[in-house]
């Protein structure tokens, strides 16, 4: 009975034997898999991480790209401004200079006027009116011209 005994305990430690093996690979098996599913994972949030670095790196050469067009536009901007502010300068002194013209015109031509039918008295004293006004004339001429280049 002894040997009998033995024989059937080996078969049933052989057979435990097998199946722990089968157990112990199946598994071994099924963690495999999952180390490959987060392998998987892994490699697809590394490939996920690299495609948003580089749209991070072309949304910043996009960045200072504007950056500088933006620098530009302002420099243009300033520029024209000044240009425009010189310009506008110089229309108000042209048309100072203008009604000083016009200005002195009339009086002159009322001084004209004013002379046709007096003496020579009168004449030389409208004479010397004039002159006078076209010095005062050419005076505020000189001084708009001054302002205007000292401005410009």
């Amino acid at each position: 009975a002894g040997a009998a005994t033995a024989v059937k305990l080996k078969a049933i430690s052989g057979h435990y034997n097998h199946l722990l093996k089968v157990l112990l690979r199946q598994q071994q098996q099924q963690y495999m898999k999952e180390v490959e599913a987060v392998h998987a994972c892994r490699r697809a949030v590394e490939e996920a991480v690299e495609e948003e670095r580089k749209k991070s790196a072309e949304l910043k050469e996009e960045l200072h790209r504007v950056e500088k067009l933006t620098r530009i536009a302002n420099k243009k901007n300033s520029s024209t401004q000044s240009k425009i502010a010189k310009e506008t300068e110089q229309v108000r002194f042209l048309q100072t200079l203008n009604d000083t013209l016009i200005k002195g015109q009339k009086e002159a031509k009322d001084v004209g006027e004013g002379t046709s039918g007096g003496t020579g008295g009168r004449r030389e004293t409208a004479a010397q009116d004039y002159e006078k006004k076209i010095g005062r004339l050419r005076e505020e001429v000189a001084r708009l011209m001054k302002q205007l280049d000292d401005g410009a």
